[in-house]
């Protein structure tokens, strides 16, 4: 048996783990049992999983771990070395983004046996049956490994993933009622606590430059339309009532509109949440709206970044940040919410940068009421582009794997070498701000649990009068 674990202790999910499943999916085709466990809160009868070990069977022979960089990094160090502790015949394998962009510096961790790279899911099966009969693993490629605490890696597989070969998804470890309710996610406003995931398009040829897509530039490919027809029947069978379409660029498809006729002929009553470029959603025309409310889309992720066309450029986006507020105008009268995101924290930032930010914020929450908007903290990711700028910034680089736990610094407590000391002060005093902000958006566009209009315009008061205080830019 195959355990697969997700780690997102502090993260309440709003949808299943999608890269696990599909490694069960694969396992499951193979003929070998796997057991997913996510660790979030909802899922489990004390509120967190606080002890791995009570997953391990006796027929386990492999412990999986996907892991981002972040706080993924300091879960999955303590729930391995909890297995290694007390099953130490267990082989514990480490993927997803983080071990695949620091292969070497992973594998030297005492409790990781295995480093898979890149995507996994053609090679899962094969190394699985390596394992468990002891077989040579240097047969198996994309992988890191040590004998007798050698450090060997194996050739890298030119083929990718044929999104076709993918079987239905099996949900079994994922009873509907355990998923975070929409009323605590400001971000998708589904209306329903029943939400999948899914990829229908994977890879990205952008070039924004703090995008580990930048460093995989993994080749750009889409499932067939009859069998996205298939995976979507599929969800609405087993009763899910909304979606999130996780591509990182479903509209590169030059078949996009056609799969959104597909969608919208199957009449499947579902929500949806796709995340859309700034230069493809501010190009649609009034038919290409349309066709996407039609195909259910309710919600639209906007990567805006910044307020600044000085650090669109160097990011490498392809939009200004007039285009946006074009396309907000735009959109105003539609009933489509609107995600805006943005990032603060890059090492070429300045203050008047961050200040047109800020306002770029506040003019897009009064130009549509449909408008939503959050900014989080740039956290470089390793060996991307931005991640080198840090460096060269000043930034200690990480030395191994276990010092990644102190990098994680999303709520901006300590200082940080390579952000303007200007920058980084006027971030960290808007406290109150981004706190008014998230509740804004929670209860912005929310018809159950309203609050009062008056409480709804004393929040976006003191949202305008902070932001013209702090930059007294003309524009709001």
């Amino acid at each position: 048996m195959v355990l697969l674990v997700y780690p997102c202790k502090g993260s309440p999910l709003s949808s299943p783990p999608l890269g696990i499943l599909h490694l069960k999916a694969m396992l499951s085709q193979g003929n070998i049992p796997s057991e997913v466990c996510c660790t979030s809160y909802g899922f489990h009868e004390n509120n967190s999983v606080e002890d791995i070990t009570l997953n391990i069977k006796e027929d386990t022979i492999c412990c999986g771990f996907s892991v981002m960089t972040g706080p993924q990094i300091t879960e999955a160090l303590e729930l391995s070395s909890q297995i290694r502790k007390k099953y130490p015949n267990v082989v514990i394998l480490w993927g997803g983004i983080h071990p695949t962009l620091t292969p070497e510096q992973t594998i030297e961790n005492e409790n990781i046996d295995i480093v898979c790279v890149g995507e996994f899911e053609k090679t899962i099966v094969s190394l699985v049956r390596c394992i468990k009969e002891h077989g040579d693993l240097s047969t198996v490629p994309n992988i890191y490994y040590k004998v007798n605490n050698e450090i060997h890696n194996t050739k890298v597989a030119s083929e990718t993933f044929d999104l076709n070969d993918l079987p239905l998804l099996s949900y079994d470890s994922f009873p509907l009622d355990k998923f975070r309710k929409p009323y605590l996610d400001p971000f998708y406003k589904f209306r329903t606590n029943k939400v999948a995931t899914i990829e229908i398009t994977r890879g990205c040829p952008l070039s924004c430059y703090f995008c580990v897509q930048n460093k995989l530039r993994t080749k750009f490919r889409y499932m067939r339309k009859d069998r996205m027809i298939e995976h979507l029947k599929h969800l609405k069978d087993l009763g899910f009532e909304a979606i999130v379409i996780a591509d990182d660029n479903f509209f590169i498809n030059p078949k996009a509109n056609e799969y959104l006729e597909a969608i919208a002929e199957l009449n499947l009553n579902m929500e949806i949440y796709v995340s859309i470029p700034v230069t493809i959603l501010h190009s649609m025309s009034e038919e290409d709206i349309d066709l996407i409310q039609r195909a259910g889309i309710r919600s639209i992720g906007i990567s805006v970044e910044s307020g600044s066309d000085r650090m669109l450029n160097i990011m490498g986006k392809k939009h200004k940040i007039d285009m946006a507020y074009e396309l907000n105008s735009k959109l105003r009268n539609r009933r489509i919410i609107l995600n805006y995101n943005f990032i603060a924290g890059f090492p070429e930032e300045t203050i008047y940068d961050i200040k047109q930010t800020y306002v770029a914020m506040i003019n897009l929450i009064l130009e549509n009421v449909m408008t939503q908007v959050n900014i989080k903290r740039l956290m470089p990711t390793p060996n991307t582009a931005v991640y080198r700028s840090c460096i060269e910034k000043g930034m200690s680089a990480p030395k191994s794997l276990s010092d990644w736990v102190s990098y994680v610094d999303l709520e901006w407590k300590g200082t940080h070498a390579y952000i303007d000391p200007e920058v980084e002060n006027w971030y960290k005093e808007l406290k109150e701000f981004h706190e008014t902000l998230f509740w804004f958006c929670y209860f912005h566009n929310t018809k159950q649990e309203m609050e009062d209009i008056a409480t709804q315009k004393a929040r976006l008061n003191y949202l305008m009068d902070t932001v013209k205080r702090k930059v007294q830019y003309p524009k709001i």
